[in-house]
Parts: C-alpha cells; sequence; structure tokens
C-alpha cells in the first residue's frame, strides 16, 4: 500500500510542477500552475526546523516543506519564519516512539498473561 500511494503522489501534477513562493512579513504565497495559496504567518500551526530545511504545518493534514537547498543564500525566509510564528508553534515536541511501544509492551504482556492464566486453569 505504501509503494501504491507513492507511486500515485509521484503521478500527481501538483507534486511534480514548479511552485513560486513569495515571502512578505503578512505571510507567504504559492503559485503554480494548477493551484494558488495564500497563507498568514497566524495561521502556521506548527513549526519544524531542522538541518534538512523548514515545514510549516497548515493544517493536520497540509504544510509547505522547503528544503534546505532551497534555503541556500536565503537567510531573510529564516528570519521572517522565526519573527512572525509563534514561539509556542517551534515548541520541539518529545518523541512518542517510546511511550507508544511501552504501552503496546504492557498490553501485550497483560494478554499473554491472561491467555496464560485461562489455559492453566483449563488444563488443570
Amino acid at each position: 500500500m505504501l509503494y501504491r500511494g507513492a507511486v500515485q503522489s509521484s503521478r500527481n501534477k501538483f507534486y511534480t510542477e514548479k511552485k513560486i513562493y513569495e515571502f512578505t512579513p503578512e505571510g507567504f504565497r504559492m503559485e503554480s500552475e494548477s493551484s494558488n495559496a495564500k497563507v498568514q504567518w497566524s495561521d502556521v500551526q506548527r513549526v519544524i526546523i531542522n538541518k534538512h530545511g523548514i515545514f510549516l504545518i497548515i493544517f493536520s493534514n497540509a504544510g509547505h516543506l522547503f528544503p534546505q537547498r532551497f534555503l541556500e543564500g536565503k537567510d531573510g525566509i529564516r528570519k521572517m519564519v522565526l519573527q512572525y510564528t509563534s514561539p509556542q508553534s517551534r515548541k520541539k515536541s518529545k518523541s512518542k516512539f517510546l511511550l507508544k511501544l511501552g504501552l503496546y509492551l504492557l498490553i501485550f504482556l497483560v494478554t499473554v498473561g491472561i491467555v496464560q492464566f485461562y489455559i492453566s486453569r483449563n488444563l488443570g
């Protein structure tokens, strides 16, 4: 399913066409052949900045990714993102992987214990 999804995404015209971005103190605008979008800085819910680039999350299922190669020589964009987005959107979140792993392991062990308990009662 993952492979099929990647193949379908690669065929999507929106992902393959050239996009032009314009950054202003009010927000940024993205223009392409098939769509136009204008985003206010206040609409940015989360900002992820790392060595690979900047990812601006707008909704739970929408965002804009600016790779490091796009940002090279454009320090104004990074400064604008830091200046105009809220500090709360830039907080680093803790990884939930270990918490989920521990929870699943606990559920698995409890389930195995219950099954073994009933098996031992029925055999004995």
